[in-house]
């Protein structure tokens, strides 16, 4: 019975921690924003951040941060940091998400059934930020992690009229 009882505890303090673990995914630091458009017939979904220094009239540089393989927006916004050197330098940032199970970017620039058009997602996102935010197009730069990295420079090949620098 006593067994049972410290087995039972162990069970509830491991779900606990299975629910905080979830619930703190969900959070998102102040400044954060999740955004979601439809781009090549798909639901796609980002984080981006604006440092509260940012002019609205003034011609603002963007920094799109790709995940890696089976990686996610949040993630790659802890791991690199970004946010810490908007606020520093004064320039946005967008954490854009891959597709599918596990979440991964089409760096072949094939599209169709199971390939999604990320280049034209990233571009499409481009356009709705610089709808809702003064965005200098000669000051647009790419980066990732791995996979991500990729994208980037899938991105540079593929955009080179919208100015992406991959770094």
């Amino acid at each position: 019975m006593r067994r049972r009882t410290v087995v039972i505890l162990l069970a509830l303090v491991l779900l606990s921690a299975l629910v905080l673990a979830i619930a703190a995914q969900r959070r998102l630091p102040a400044g954060v924003t999740r955004g979601k458009i439809k781009s090549a017939g798909l639901n796609r979904t980002y984080l981006f951040y604006v440092p509260k220094t940012i002019d609205p009239a003034t011609p603002t540089p963007l920094v799109i941060s790709m995940h890696g393989f089976a990686s996610w927006p949040s993630n790659q916004m802890s791991v690199s940091q970004w946010n810490n050197l908007a606020d520093q330098h004064g320039f946005i940032v967008v954490y854009p998400s891959g597709t599918g199970f596990p979440k991964r970017w089409n760096t072949s620039g094939r599209t169709g059934e199971d390939a999604a058009d990320d280049v034209a997602f990233l571009s499409d996102l481009i356009d709705t930020l610089s709808q809702q935010f003064t965005i200098d197009p000669a000051r647009i730069y790419a980066n990732g992690l791995s996979n991500g990295a990729g994208m980037a420079n899938l991105l540079a090949c593929e955009l080179p009229d919208r100015g992406v620098v991959p770094f």
